[in-house]
């Protein structure tokens, strides 16, 4: 059996509220993840937070090619669906071409007097 990588990590030892490690646990498995992971992600993302609290600017900065992503893919997403209606309107136009029967010119009898 090999190694576990973790092993030779940095260890801590902490001592929880009541209550806090059966809610970190809770929020763990729902995020499909480890209670020793879940607390990780948290941390990190609370040091992320401080760290775009000192630095605005190199944050923003940071965040715009994720920004430009998610921007491109949205746009991919609307272009999709409006070329799936384009098609949609184009369908029902050409059936109503198809299907509508203008009356003829007929003569009547009021015509004739």
């Amino acid at each position: 059996m090999g190694k576990i990588p973790s092993r030779g990590t940095d260890q801590f030892v902490l001592r929880f509220p009541p209550g806090l490690r059966d809610q970190i646990r809770d929020i763990a498995e729902k995020n499909g993840r480890s209670m020793n992971a879940e607390i990780i992600a948290r941390l990190a993302e609370s040091l992320e937070i401080d760290a775009v609290a000192e630095s605005p600017g190199a944050s923003m900065e940071a965040m715009k090619p994720l920004l430009e992503a998610v921007r491109d893919d949205l746009a991919g997403l609307y272009e999709e669906r409006f070329a799936r209606i384009e098609k949609l309107m184009e369908e029902v136009n050409r059936q109503q071409v198809v299907t509508y029967n203008p009356p003829r010119n007929t003569k009547t009898s009021e015509d004739d007097q």
